[in-house]
């Protein structure tokens, strides 16, 4: 009886050890959940990536509003991670439009220096 029961925990073992390794194969092997964005991006959404300069620009875009409408009453170090999220919100909110605009069939439009 007891060899029955040895036999069988070797047999689970395999099963979990075979269990484990496809877990692993699958999410690092295949570049599953645990890739990230591409080296240097603050946002990625779709196909456009968004770097630590389009988030300074867009969070300075979103300071000046800021500083505009509270005059005074603005304090740099209170709204600090206020801003940060704004400007992410912004990048991903203009890269979604720029998605579902593409997913419509929209074609960016030519400059006029570009035109034939």
């Amino acid at each position: 009886m007891l060899k029955v029961i040895r036999e069988g925990q070797r047999w689970l073992t395999a099963l979990f050890v075979v269990g484990v390794g496809f877990v692993f194969i699958f999410f690092l092997g295949l570049g599953g959940p645990l890739t990230g964005p591409p080296p240097g991006s603050v946002a990625t959404v779709g196909p456009f990536s968004f770097g630590f300069r389009e988030f300074e620009r867009a969070r300075q875009g979103r300071e000046e509003q800021l500083q505009t409408q509270l005059g005074d009453q603005y304090d740099a170090r209170r709204f600090r991670d206020t801003l940060d999220d704004l400007a992410v919100r912004q990048l991903v909110d203009d890269a979604l439009l720029a998605v579902s605009a593409q997913d419509l069939g929209a074609q960016p439009e030519r400059s006029p220096a570009s035109k034939p």
